[in-house]
């Protein structure tokens, strides 16, 4: 399901995105050139995409999303990471995807 789903995420990610596998389950895209609006609206397509596909040995799934901004970080790799995982488990308590 991971290596669909990492499959998945490339397929709809730009040219310039990067996507990586972070920890057991979660995932960051990196989106170069985008604001928290734009990455907004990148999670939402995501979201929608991924929720509507079906994957081997598990059928259908939702995902969470936090979003973080460097410059909103100071520039701080391990801050914008904290933020972001903050976001994250925010959504999760919301129960948004």
């Amino acid at each position: 399901m991971l290596v669909s789903l990492a499959a998945l995420l490339r397929q709809i990610s730009r040219t310039d995105d990067v996507v990586s596998r972070f920890g057991d389950e979660e995932f960051i895209l990196l989106l170069p050139q985008s604001g928290l609006t734009d990455a907004a609206r990148t999670a939402e397509r995501i979201r929608q995409v991924v929720s509507s596909t079906m994957f081997p040995f598990v059928g259908t799934m939702t995902v969470s999303a936090g979003i973080a901004a460097l410059n909103e970080c100071g520039g701080s790799r391990d801050a914008l990471l904290r933020r972001a995982d903050e976001a994250l488990y925010v959504a999760k308590g919301l129960g948004a995807t």
